[in-house]
């Protein structure tokens, strides 16, 4: 659970992971989907150490975001972008 003393940190850690990714993911998805999974990977992450929770967020996030992809039947990994590059 973050503490009183972090929050200001993780939101901060939520804002850059949500801008990194609605810009990665702009062309495939609306903003609002990528916003609304990286919100939702965040409130899971919960109880992540303050340490670990922008690489896992990041992570976790991108890889639901793949999915989605999938799903919409957009290009899959390694077509015609590179959804495992990191800033």
């Amino acid at each position: 659970m973050v503490h009183a003393d972090q929050r200001g940190t993780a939101r901060e850690v939520l804002d850059d992971v949500r801008e990194r990714l609605v810009r990665e993911f702009s062309e495939w998805l609306e903003s609002e989907d990528v916003a609304a999974c990286v919100t939702e990977a965040h409130r899971e992450l919960d109880v992540v150490p303050a340490a670990a929770l922008p690489e896992l967020l990041e992570r976790l996030a991108r890889v639901r975001l793949r999915g989605q992809l999938g799903r919409v039947g957009q290009p899959q990994v390694g077509q015609t972008l590179d959804l495992a590059a990191t800033s």
